[in-house]
This record gives C-alpha cells, structure tokens and sequence, in this order.
C-alpha cells in the first residue's frame, strides 16, 4: 500500500515538473513570437491594427504567464536579489570601458560609420516608429545579451565592453564639438535603458557559471527559467517606457 501510494506521488511530481517545464517552454516560443511580432511591425507601415496587434499579444503572453506561474514578480525579485555581485560586476565593467571609449576616441574612429548608419536609420521617423524602433532594438540586445550568456557568458561580456566604449565615445565626440550641454538631453534616455540592459546582461554572465556549479543540470534549468521571469517582468517594461521616452525626446526635442 506504502509503495503503491510512494509511486502515484512520484508520477504526480513528474507530471507537475513535465507540465512546468512545458509551461517555461510555451512562454519562451510566445516571447518569440512577440519579437516576431515587433520584426513585422519594422517591415510594415504603422498603423492603429499594427499597435493593436502588438498590446494584444503582449496582453494575451502576460496573462498566460501571471495564470500559470505563481508569484512571478516576488521570484524574479528574489533572483535579482541573489545576482546583486553579477549587477554590481556588470556596472562597474561598463563604466570602465566607457572612460576607455572617452579617452582613446581616436582610436575608434570606425565606430563613426557604425553611428552614421543608426542615425540614417532612424531619420524621417514618427514618434511611434521611433519608439518601436528603439523597443526592438533594445529588446534584443538585452535578450540575446542574457540568454547567449549560455557559453559562459563570453557573449554577455563583449555586450558589456561594446556597449560602454560606444557610449564613451559618443561622450567624447560630443565634448570636441563643445557640446557636453547634450548629456543633459541623453541623460533621461538611460534612466530605464541602462538598467534593463545592465540586469540583462549581468544575468547572461551569471547564466553562464552553471558550468562551475556542482548540480550543472538544475542550476541551468533554474536560472534559465528566474532569468526569464526577470526579463519579462523587469526588464521588458523598463524598455518599453524607455523607448516611449526615447521616441518623445528624439522627435519632438
């Protein structure tokens, strides 16, 4: 009777983890999809059914989450919490390389057709093709910063090292053309931009670790699934006010 009912809780743990495993995979194949979405919406034309579609999915993923995944914001809390020294780590690296890119501009002077092409891009846009562009652009960088932080986190770092030398060397351009007043329009931009991207990439160096962990397989498969809590959670509105903000200053100021 003993082994009888010790089997049926076995295979009521193993259903359970097999259904929350499908669960983490059903949302990461919608996040997908959403990029999906956003990829389309550079394609096409704005319009009203474009932003309709767009809050709809998003609408439809979030409430598919928060229905099958329980307490969703304190666990994510709670993973961020645990990362502090990865966040901390990845701040201090990008600062670094910031002050590098400022001070040894003239040695990366390539990075000026790089710039050129993102401002050819972006000219002639609206508000909400600024703002969709800017979303996309930032969601994929701090998605694919955190989750190829899979190989030990190599590809997090080369973020965290580029990401500061571009912005220090924008700095620098702009203090030889005497105009370092720009940092006081360029600030409110990073106020949500950096954090989301500091916590992204933080995560992918962390992600990448496990392989020094004892119990490889389950800290993978925990930090994968708190990584994506964070990135839902977190990271994902942070980027989208920031691309609101973005979007109003460029345009209009």
């Amino acid at each position: 009777m003993n082994q009888a009912k010790s089997v049926k809780i076995r295979n009521t743990m193993k259903n359970s983890k097999e259904r929350h495993d499908f669960i983490w995979i059903v949302g990461l194949i919608s996040l997908f999809l959403v990029l999906w979405v956003f990829k389309i919406g550079e394609l096409a034309a704005m319009s009203g059914f474009y932003f309709i579609g767009v809050i709809s999915s998003l609408s439809i993923f979030y409430l598919g989450i928060f229905l099958t995944v329980k307490n969703p914001y304190k666990r994510g809390f709670a993973y961020l919490k645990e990362s502090l020294n990865y966040i901390y780590t990845t701040v201090i690296l990008f600062f670094i390389f910031a002050f590098i890119g400022f001070f040894f501009s003239e040695n990366l002077r390539f990075l000026d057709e790089i710039l050129r092409q993102i401002i050819t891009k972006t000219q002639g846009l609206n508000v909400l093709e600024m703002i969709d562009f800017i979303f996309f652009n930032n969601l994929q960088v701090s998605f694919f910063g955190l989750f190829l932080g899979f190989f030990v986190g190599i590809f997090s770092f080369i973020n965290v090292v580029s990401n500061g030398i571009v912005l220090g060397y924008v700095f620098s351009k702009l203090a030889e053309a005497s105009r370092l007043n720009e940092f006081w329009r360029i600030f409110p931009h990073g106020i949500f931009e950096l954090p989301a991207v500091f916590i992204s990439l933080a995560l992918g160096m962390k992600l990448g670790m496990f392989l020094f962990t004892r119990a490889r397989n389950y800290e993978l498969k925990r930090r994968i699934r708190a990584s994506l809590l964070v990135f839902i959670f977190y990271v994902t509105p942070l980027l989208i006010i920031a691309a609101i903000i973005e979007g109003i200053l460029i345009v209009f100021f």
